[in-house]
């Protein structure tokens, strides 16, 4: 990593009593942008330049005349311009720099970057822009057929050094500084990204799919200096193993029309055996040598008819896909999954990384420059036991199971799992990718997860691991990441940023007057979720990491933000009220899941619309800070009207829902049950046995246990966070009122996991089958 030049502090001691800090002289501007309102340079561009290179320059031209008012003209190579020139792309004004631009592209990954020179009255902003080709997807804008953009890099980085910033999409989270005078020292540096791979893909529900936001995202995105998703080492896509195995005829069943794979009908022997031993054409036997075959010439065919592609990608469908053929259960080593995963599933880790290495070995021979890439996700996590990996193979790292919210030092038994399977990776892959989730929670409510100081911390202990970066899988759900993805993006570029300095000058110049607030309650959250002994991804833990009491306390310090900035520019009375916003939403969240707990769900839904109210409010400043895919999620038939936990939208339609059973519409309130019940372990099954259902202590100890949060957090975990994982029993009594007697009455359960059996006065009153 070619470091950027800093300005340093020397401290000066006089007696032990005062302390005054001394810069250094600053150098005389070497090269004049704009003077007094008026430009005085021009943007040179080659003859021929590239969309990035063209998009460089509007980009610069645009910045400058926000800054100043000024337009820069822009202009080509072969056009005789006077006075100073800003030359963006090689041309013929950089001859004889050539040895000094990056360029390139090959299995090292170090090619990509960009120089900043001065050199007379000429500024070069110019890199390699070569790299891999891409396809270009017209749909999205700003699609770049060459991936590596350095000269437009070049110029996010003189911006930057101007003062400019984009910490959010959109005009609301830029900041532009203002001045008649733009120039710069005189400069000669090489920048080179501490990562090859830097990107992520938002999920934005149809419905939010404009052209406004994908434009916001993607010159955000490039302004962060992120590679497109999947473009350096792509990231095979789930089910993608599938593809040379589907031959497929459209006909019409029971008068519907239907697909059927006619390769399937011709040879059954290809696809999966499940476990009542019938032939399944949702997955594959590997260990078929036919398959393996028809494999192998389906990844050489792509890469003869796609010169261009550098990566081929195999993963097996979503979810946990296995092949329960003596063969494929012998290659697995007859093991079984772990937690988080399904423990009673196949681990198909070995059994998948043979065959894929197989393929690799068989496409190396022809295609010595190519990567064959997968996913390690699902029940395929862990590194293999007997394979060595071919060096032509990349894995992207992706642990959807495990908890996300912790630093990679954390004492809990995720993430130190995380680590030691990161560990045993990139030991025997030198092409490692990390794939996260963020938001770290995959139902979030749109409660804020800040994770600035985490983030810098892991991204630093994965380039210390060896991996060649991190992209991925998010929203567009700032409200509830603030400046996450920023701060990631800063870090994947330099691992040795500065993270407090850089969140210092964020604060500031975001939020003015209001800035030390804003901080603080930034950062008391953030502690609190990186700190908290509850290790888990969804929503439905939430109040347990940010208990009420918490946030009560951390919202009442926020105080008078608004009046803070009342002198203050649009721009910044906005971007508090933003912050304000986030605050105040927070605190309604955890004011609704107290009054659920107390089953108070007119006051619940009350609270619940408050928070749509506030989220609409927060999408109105710009389109990419609320996810609406949590909505999108919420509205899906599976969830019902009790399970949905993404969003305000789910959390509403649950309360009127439950309200509905106990107003008169669809019943009548019986009783509430207490909130402790009385709680003991079951570790050995025996209850069923002893008749535990029946009163006495049975010579076990019952303990007050509360039925609002899960047990572990209240005590039945170890020091690592192994929870306690058996069969448990609760009791508790109630009074029946008597204009209630003879009357069907029905015992509601707001959530469970994940099989329950009831007793009543002793009988068995019913079953609730498992689900998640």
């Amino acid at each position: 990593m070619i470091k950027k030049k800093c300005v340093s502090l020397v401290a000066c001691l006089s007696l032990g009593i005062s302390v005054c800090f001394c810069a250094p002289t600053v150098p005389k501007p070497a090269f004049h942008i704009v003077r007094d309102g008026k430009s005085l340079a021009s943007i040179i561009l080659p003859e021929k330049p590239l969309p990035s290179q063209k998009f460089a320059a509007e980009e610069l031209q645009r910045a400058i005349k926000k800054m100043s008012g000024a337009v820069l003209p822009i202009a080509s190579e072969v056009e005789n311009v006077k006075g100073p020139i800003i030359v963006i792309g090689r041309s013929r004004h950089t001859r004889g720099l050539e040895k000094d631009i990056p360029s390139g592209f090959s299995k090292k990954l170090d090619e990509e970057g960009f120089i900043i020179r001065t050199t007379g009255n000429k500024l070069f902003l110019v890199g390699n822009d070569g790299g891999p080709k891409r396809r270009v997807n017209k749909r999205i804008p700003l699609q770049f057929f060459n991936v590596y953009k350095g000269s437009l890099f070049a110029v996010y980085e003189l911006l930057e050094r101007l003062g400019c910033r984009w910490y959010y999409p959109g005009d609301f989270g830029e900041i532009i500084p203002r001045s008649e005078n733009v120039n710069i020292p005189k400069i000669n540096i090489l920048e080179k990204p501490s990562f090859a791979v830097r990107g992520f893909w938002y999920g934005v529900p149809a419905v939010k799919r404009t052209k406004e936001l994908r434009t916001e995202m993607e010159t955000w995105m490039l302004r962060c200096k992120f590679l497109p998703y999947s473009s350096v080492l792509a990231s095979a896509t789930d089910g993608s193993v599938m593809r040379p195995f589907k031959k497929i005829r459209r006909e019409i069943v029971n008068g519907k029309k239907t697909k059927v794979n006619l390769l399937f009908e011709e040879h059954p022997e290809y696809f999966a055996v499940n476990k009542e031993g019938i032939w399944d054409a949702h997955y594959l036997c590997l260990a078929n040598p036919d398959v393996l075959k028809i494999a192998v010439d389906y990844a050489l065919n792509y890469f003869r008819k796609n010169p261009d592609a550098n990566c081929f990608g195999y993963a097996p469908p979503d979810g946990a896909p296995t092949c329960e053929c003596a063969k494929c259960k012998a290659r697995n080593f007859g093991f079984m999954q772990r937690p988080t995963a399904n423990p009673h599933c196949q681990d198909i880790s070995d059994g998948f990384y043979w065959f894929l290495n197989e393929v690799a070995k068989a496409v190396e021979k022809e295609f010595p420059n190519k990567w064959i890439t997968t996913t390690a996700y699902s029940g395929r996590v862990r590194p293999p036991e007997g394979v060595v990996l071919n060096k032509n193979i990349s894995a992207h790292t992706a642990f959807l199971g495990t908890s996300l919210h912790h630093r990679y030092d954390f004492y809990g038994w995720q993430t130190k799992m995380r680590i030691k399977f990161y560990e045993r990776w990139t030991s025997m892959n030198p092409f490692m990718v990390e794939r996260p989730y963020f938001p770290p929670m995959q139902f979030h409510c749109h409660v804020p997860q800040p994770l600035y100081r985490a983030n810098a911390f892991n991204i630093a202990k994965i380039k210390d691991l060896g991996f060649r970066g991190s992209e991925w899988e998010g929203r567009c759900a700032f409200m509830a990441g603030g400046i996450n993805y920023y701060l990631r993006g800063k870090c994947l570029w330099d691992a040795d940023t500065n993270i407090d300095a850089v969140l210092d000058e964020y604060y500031k110049k975001f939020f003015g007057a209001a800035a030390k607030p804003i901080a603080d309650f930034f950062d008391a959250v953030e502690k609190q979720l990186t700190t908290s002994p509850v290790d888990h991804h969804e929503e439905e833990r939430l109040h347990e990491i940010y208990p009420h009491e918490f946030v009560v306390a951390v919202t009442d310090k926020v105080g008078d933000i608004e009046a803070m900035v009342a002198s203050a520019d649009p721009a910044t009375k906005k971007r508090v009220r933003f912050a304000r916003l986030i605050v105040d939403h927070f605190r309604t969240y955890s004011e609704m899941r107290e009054a659920e707990s107390m089953l108070d769900f007119k006051k619940a839904a009350k609270l619940a619309r408050l928070m749509i109210k506030q989220e609409s409010e927060v999408d109105a400043m710009n389109p990419t800070l609320i996810d609406g895919y949590m909505e999108h999620f919420d509205s899906r038939a599976v969830y019902g009207e009790m399970g949905a936990n993404g969003s305000a939208h789910g959390k509403l339609k649950q309360y009127l829902a439950k309200n509905a059973l106990i107003d008169g519409t669809k019943g009548d309130f019986v009783a509430p049950l207490p909130v402790e019940w009385e709680f003991t372990q079951d570790e050995r099954n025996d209850g069923l046995v002893f008749q535990w259902y029946l009163p006495g202590n049975h010579g076990r100890k019952w303990t007050p246990m509360k039925t609002t949060m899960s047990y572990e957090i209240q005590g039945l975990q170890d020091e690592r966070l192994y929870g306690y994982n058996g069969y448990s029993w609760y009791r508790t009594t109630f009074n029946v009122p008597l204009k209630f007697k003879g009357r069907k009455i029905v015992l509601f359960i707001g959530g469970y996991n994940d099989h329950a059996w009831v007793w009543c006065n002793g009988r068995i009153a019913g079953e609730a089958p498992p689900h998640e």
